[in-house]
């Protein structure tokens, strides 16, 4: 239960009676919540039925391709009101960027409350609402003033990049072995007029113990040579296919940042 001084407080009660107020404080259904610095409120995409008051903290909108928020809220914010009135998946994203205390309320309070609480509740949210999209329908514009705060999705840049091949040479031999890279750890070996598309290993992955032994003893690193098939890569071919996978991990790691961060912000503010 609310008490009724704390709604006193908040600015969106402010056109409702004592009674109201009263009849809005005893309602089980209306809780507390409280969400930790980078935790997510509300995910875009996510179904939901239920509005939110910001009492302490502060929050960032976020809202597909845009990877920049789309605005900030602080204490006395609405969010969540086009869900509550219509139940349906989140058309926006909210994360915390503090800790943050809320007031939840339901789509099920709307069964409770007395006709006119009721009417006074959807009345006030569908003037947050209108504001809401004026909000959003300006950063809209200005991003089109401004292309380049508009950034890809990176979920379908990963995809895109995981399904792509790749055509890149990146070790030759004058008189035979020619190596292509073809995307993940695939690698098409050209060599004495015969072609071989294999995944690399390391050689110490396939080879027993005691030949690894006998490597060292003949004064060689195992770990220096990359194993495909039939084929042994000599050692400056191995390093060749070390340093492309430097290259190639280096993009994924940085794919897969913007992915982590992407989906820290995926869907909080349901507008």
């Amino acid at each position: 239960m609310i008490k009724k001084s704390l709604l006193d407080k908040i600015p969106f009660f402010k056109t409702f009676t004592d009674d109201e107020k009263e009849e809005m404080s005893l309602l089980v259904d209306a809780q507390f919540v409280r969400f930790a610095v980078n935790e997510p409120i509300i995910n875009e995409g996510e179904f939901g039925d239920t509005f939110y008051i910001m009492l302490q903290g502060l929050a960032k909108v976020y809202k597909r391709p845009f990877m920049e928020p789309i605005a900030d809220l602080k204490p006395g914010s609405i969010f969540g009101e086009i869900a509550f009135l219509s139940p349906r998946v989140r058309t926006t994203s909210v994360i915390s960027v503090a800790d943050t205390f809320l007031l939840k309320f339901p789509k099920s309070i709307l069964k409770i409350l007395t006709p006119d609480t009721r009417d006074k509740l959807k009345d006030q949210l569908i003037i947050v609402l209108i504001k809401h999209l004026d909000g959003l329908r300006q950063t809209i514009e200005r991003t089109k003033v401004a292309p380049t705060i508009e950034q890809s999705n990176p979920f379908e840049e990963l995809k895109k990049a995981e399904e792509e091949e790749r055509h890149e040479v990146f070790y030759e031999e004058e008189d035979g072995l020619k190596l292509t890279y073809l995307g993940r750890r695939k690698v098409r070996i050209e060599k004495d007029n015969k072609t071989t598309e294999v995944e690399l290993v390391a050689l110490t992955e396939v080879i027993p113990g005691k030949y690894v032994n006998a490597i060292k003893s003949a004064g060689k690193d195992p770990r220096d040579f990359m194993y495909g098939k039939e084929f042994v890569l000599p050692r400056p071919a191995a390093r060749a296919w070390n340093q492309i996978m430097v290259t190639v991990n280096g993009e994924a790691l940085s794919r897969q940042r913007q992915v982590d961060a992407y989906q820290k912000i995926d869907g909080l503010y349901t507008g």
